[in-house]
């Protein structure tokens, strides 16, 4: 009993004294949502995570409910892969439309998305002259001279793409 006691000791203050960054929480967000849309328990996603069954069904109430704005378990496995589908048609209609880079359909994405530069660059993690210089050819490539006639043409193939769906 001691022992049990002393390991759940050891978990807990491992979870209160871990500090995750906010993309380590996002890659970590979308492997639990991977397990659950293969089926797996709490119990087998929390064993493979290395955290406690209670701090999983923290971390799928508290975080995922709230950030995709869903009530069970079912919800969440329906909507997000709808969500990244059509992101993934996005890129690929960008990428194909507008003969983008990968680094280019992430910024474009990220820029319809309502980020500014200095917020691209820390998502992507690289300096803010390197996301100026991936947003100089989007703006080239787009046909656009600024950020506002470069979202005018973005929202137009996003409206483009919806219809053929």
């Amino acid at each position: 009993m001691r022992e049990e006691m002393r390991e759940e000791r050891n978990i807990n203050q491992e979870g209160r004294d871990q500090r995750l960054t906010e993309q380590e929480l996002a890659a970590r967000d979308e492997t639990i949502l991977n397990y659950l849309r293969q089926g797996w328990t709490n119990q087998q996603i929390a064993e493979v995570l290395h955290i406690r069954p209670e701090q999983l069904r923290r971390i799928i109430y508290r975080r995922l409910f709230v950030t995709y704005d869903v009530h069970t378990r079912a919800e969440l496995v329906e909507t997000v892969p709808l969500e990244q589908e059509e992101e993934r048609d996005l890129a690929e209609y960008w990428t194909a439309s507008y003969d983008f880079s990968y680094q280019e359909c992430r910024i474009a994405t990220l820029l319809y998305q309502g980020l500014n530069r200095r917020e691209i660059a820390e998502e992507l993690c690289v300096a803010e002259s390197t996301v100026r210089n991936h947003l100089h050819r989007v703006y080239q490539k787009l046909g656009a001279c600024h950020r506002a006639r470069a979202l005018y043409v973005l929202d137009s193939a996003v409206k483009s793409l919806q219809q053929k769906i």
